[in-house]
């Protein structure tokens, strides 16, 4: 079963503040290797979804290259899945989504 990805607004926000910053760094390809790494992310993630839940209901994956997680919440009967935070792991752990 392949589940739907649907993106809560704080996720957003985590998302564009990461972006924001790998471009101000003025690394060339260094925006489009992060997005790469967010990309494969959501793909492991949409085909198997099934990782360890760190806080209550909510499931985290890491991302490969960068130093992020994504905190996200599994609704199997509706085959979607809800991501909470794009989280930077350098951040302080009591920021985690609740």
């Amino acid at each position: 079963m392949e589940f739907e990805i649907k993106i809560e607004d704080r996720a957003d926000r985590e998302m564009l503040e990461a972006i924001n910053y790998y471009a101000s760094l003025n690394v060339s390809g260094l925006v489009e290797r992060f997005l790469r790494d967010y990309r494969r992310t959501l793909n492991q993630l949409q085909t198997s979804p099934y990782f360890p839940v760190k806080i209550d209901t909510i499931r985290v994956i890491p991302f490969k290259v960068f130093p992020y997680v994504l905190f996200f919440k599994i609704f199997e009967s509706k085959g979607i899945i809800l991501i909470v935070s794009v989280f930077n792991t350098f951040q302080d752990p009591t920021k985690y989504p609740a």
